[in-house]
């Protein structure tokens, strides 16, 4: 969770510090709404801004893939979400846009682009054989 978020979080606490939920849902008599009814509210937000087709875990994929396209270290992300492999972060949750994808092959292109043959990297180091090929 990021610092902001936690403050925020903190924030809304300290507004009610006997409240058992962040977040509370009110009936419109006053009184607390069951827990459940938050997919209801849910519902209603993402009618009122016109989104379609979209759950609640989505934002944990979408907040995975921007950290990751923002350069955040992936051990770190699976850190993060409680992956105990980071190949199960890779897989399920950085998803990385065609915009983003498209512009890192001008890595490639970088990494080609000072050298000093025309745009073809020669490796000009000394080579070595293996002992077993001596």
């Amino acid at each position: 969770m990021s610092r902001r978020s936690r403050w925020v979080l903190n924030k809304l606490a300290a507004k009610n510090p006997l409240s058992e939920r962040i977040f509370e849902s009110r009936k419109r008599d006053g009184e607390n709404a069951p827990s459940g009814d938050i997919q209801r509210d849910w519902k209603h937000a993402l009618k009122i801004a016109r989104i379609s087709d979209f759950r609640f875990h989505d934002l944990r994929h979408t907040s995975a893939s921007h950290f990751a396209m923002n350069r955040g270290d992936l051990y770190a992300l699976a850190e993060i979400l409680g992956h105990s492999n980071p190949k199960i972060t890779l897989d399920r949750y950085a998803h990385l846009s065609p915009e983003f994808v498209h512009a890192q092959s001008g890595v490639i292109d970088a990494m080609y682009a000072n050298s000093l043959t025309n745009g073809h990297q020669m490796d000009t180091g000394r080579k070595t054989t293996p002992k077993e090929y001596r």
